[in-house]
């Protein structure tokens, strides 16, 4: 029995060498393995399986004596070594492995979490900023183009009926009703925009005299016109009367045109600086513009002349008569004219005109008298052509 006694203590000092050494290759191992994962930089999480390393056993039965090399049961005097006793089974390849697919998996992520954001803030702003700037732009432009056209268009009709004194005195029925067949050229509208050049023209404020007026223009204009119907005088002469102030054109005439029939080279040489035109060039204008008939009868009814201004004395008594002096002098006035008809037809349409203006026609309307020529002018002041 003592043989059988210490074989077990030395069957168990030599198989319990066995296991201590692969113990400290294991524990070498996992050493080398940790300090590796490190080394990488990452976070190394070992994970190191267990795995129990089977001990083999010695059955030690009494009655017989042999090893099992799949169990060693191994009994001392009272003692016993546990069994199945765990040892590690390093695995190389898994730690080494899981570490770098730990590591790499937070670093990609946060890469693309900053990149997300990055990007949101810039599409927000650029839309933001390009909305208000254009629709300030397209409010401002339509409201400057539209107001600088329209004003220009409406001032540019100078026909429109100004109701100056004559305006008022003389509405456009009238002067139709009074001249039926006027000649296209000779407008209502065209007779009140000239008159505008001459504000005093019956407008003086006295009603009778500034009635009166109206009939002295109408009554001379209708007989040097044939009421209207003619712009120029039928029987054309040269009417000059040349001198270095007042010269002639070669070739011109300076018969009668116009509302009044402008004769003689120095009036329409008078009349042409008023309106800024060289007529002694071009007398016949004042029998082709609109305006230049009408300008020249009323220049000639409120400019001063040698003989008076028909303005100014056409208000006084027996202004008709003198009127009708200064216009054709010793051929209708005087005792004995050569052209007694003609101041009867003028002192005829006064009167006609008189009445339809509803004013009195006043007295000592003709000219063929003693009186006339008269001894002294009616002058005031003195004028230019002495």
């Amino acid at each position: 029995m003592a043989d059988r006694a210490s074989s077990p203590d030395i069957c168990v000092l030599a198989e319990s060498d066995e296991p201590l050494s692969r113990r400290a290759v294991y524990t070498r191992v996992v050493i080398i393995v940790a300090v590796l994962a490190l080394v990488g930089g990452g976070i190394a999480i070992a994970v190191v399986v267990l795995t129990q390393s089977p001990v083999e056993t010695s059955s030690f039965a009494e009655g017989k004596s042999g090893f099992n090399s799949s169990t060693s049961t191994m009994e001392t005097k009272g003692t016993e070594i546990a069994p199945n006793t765990t040892m590690v089974t390093p695995t190389t390849a898994s730690p080494t492995t899981t570490p770098n697919n730990t590591v790499a998996t937070p670093t990609t992520t946060p890469h693309t979490t900053v990149a997300t954001p990055t990007t949101t803030p810039h599409t927000t702003v650029a839309p933001t900023t390009a909305t208000p700037t254009t629709t300030p732009h397209t409010t401002v432009t339509p409201t400057t183009a539209t107001p600088t056209s329209k004003p220009n268009t409406t001032s540019v009709p100078t026909a429109v009926p100004v109701l100056t004194g004559l305006g008022h005195i003389l509405p456009k029925h009238m002067f139709l009703d009074a001249f039926p067949n006027a000649h296209p050229l000779y407008t209502y509208e065209n007779l009140l925009a000239m008159a505008t050049k001459y504000p005093e023209f019956a407008s003086t404020g006295d009603v009778t005299a500034d009635r009166r007026e109206v009939a002295t223009f109408l009554g001379h204009v209708a007989l040097e016109s044939g009421d209207l119907r003619f712009v120029e005088e039928l029987k054309v002469s040269t009417m000059c009367q040349e001198s270095p102030e007042y010269p002639c054109a070669p070739g011109k005439q300076y018969h009668g045109r116009g509302a009044i029939q402008l004769s003689w080279n120095y009036n329409y040489k008078d009349f042409g600086k008023v309106a800024n035109i060289e007529l002694v060039q071009f007398p016949e204008l004042v029998a082709t513009d609109p305006d230049l008939l009408w300008w020249s009868a009323l220049w000639y009814s409120n400019d001063d002349r040698w003989n008076g201004n028909i303005h100014k004395v056409v208000g006084r008594p027996g202004g008709f008569a003198y009127v009708t002096f200064m216009i054709n002098g010793g051929l209708e006035c005087g005792l004995n004219p050569s052209n007694k008809k003609s101041e009867a037809t003028r002192i005829a349409n006064y009167v006609k005109f008189c009445s339809m203006l509803g004013v009195d026609p006043g007295d000592n309307l003709s000219c063929q008298t003693a009186a006339y020529p008269p001894k002294n002018l009616w002058i005031d002041p003195p004028t230019k052509r002495l």
